[in-house]
């Protein structure tokens, strides 16, 4: 065994253990603070209520699709760590003794880490959108869709053995993150100023406030995720080195895997368990 296979199967014990914690941890804070989410879940889409018999006018509308419950989303955020916990439990006994994990190391990828990071990433994605307060169901859709196919260009760059084709890869992958999440940023800013201009009914003369935590929920998701897609693209860099070593980059997968996942599991569990004590957490609007 390498120095780098003794290092990954360090970190991935250390990482059974981190996000079976982790899992733990923010299962006794849900229990704690069983409390209902303090701020519209409901998601809506566009329709037209109805058309001008004189003229082209059209008047547009907004209809309820879903109401998100706030079980769902703690739901979401458990099997975020426990999803991962067990993958890396499968990871730290080499595939249950069957050396499936270290061949695909030897062979210079891990396809099946794509598989779990479309399930967690997407998961995580998913109630960043929600708890943020992105209302519209179009935009909910399209970011976890589209991570889910964000996903598979990871996939794609790692089985290619086309150094052309990674780098196809990787520049489509990017393109892909930022249509995605100039989607879900544009519609969560748009709201955030809608919001904010409503009267608080709390304070006469003062608008509404939303809280500073809500208003950077999304932005270190969006960092977390720009940091995977450096990773790739380190990878793709050192693939044609003569001492190239995927070990190196699944040891920087494993621990930003981990940061990434905590750090945003923390925060969005500290969104639903903030207390409802005051009316201006409320986001309201419908579109």
């Amino acid at each position: 065994m390498s120095l780098f296979s003794k290092n990954i199967s360090t970190l991935n014990y250390y990482a059974i253990w981190l996000h079976g914690l982790s899992f733990l941890g923010v299962l006794v804070a849900f229990i704690l603070k069983n409390e209902e989410a303090n701020f519209n879940t409901d998601l809506f889409e566009f329709k037209i209520e109805a058309l001008s018999n004189g003229d082209r006018d059209v008047k547009l509308g907004t209809k309820k699709v879903a109401s998100i419950s706030t079980e769902t989303l703690k739901t979401c955020i458990l099997l975020m760590f426990a999803l991962t916990c067990l993958v890396h439990i499968f990871y730290y006994s080499d595939a249950f003794g069957s050396g499936f994990y270290s061949k695909e190391i030897s062979m210079g990828r891990n396809r099946f880490r794509w598989i779990e990071y479309a399930i967690t990433s997407t998961l995580m994605v998913f109630v960043g959108s929600i708890i943020s307060g992105v209302k519209s169901s179009d935009a909910v859709f399209a970011v976890t869709t589209g991570n889910l196919v964000l996903m598979s260009f990871g996939y794609f760059i790692e089985m290619t053995p086309s150094v052309s084709s990674k780098v196809v890869g990787l520049v489509v992958g990017f393109f892909l993150l930022s249509c995605l999440w100039y989607i879900v940023l544009n519609n969560f800013y748009s709201r955030v100023s809608e919001v904010e201009k409503l009267p608080n009914p709390n304070k006469p003369g003062e608008n509404r406030k939303i809280p500073s935590w809500v208003k950077q929920v999304l932005v270190p998701l969006f960092i977390w995720y720009t940091l995977f897609g450096v990773v790739s693209a380190l990878y793709v860099r050192g693939y044609s080195r003569p001492d190239f070593d995927f070990a190196t980059y699944e040891r920087y997968y494993i621990i930003l895997s981990y940061l990434s996942k905590a750090f945003m599991g923390y925060y969005l569990a500290f969104g639903l368990t903030r207390p409802a004590n005051d009316d201006a957490l409320k986001i309201t609007v419908d579109i």
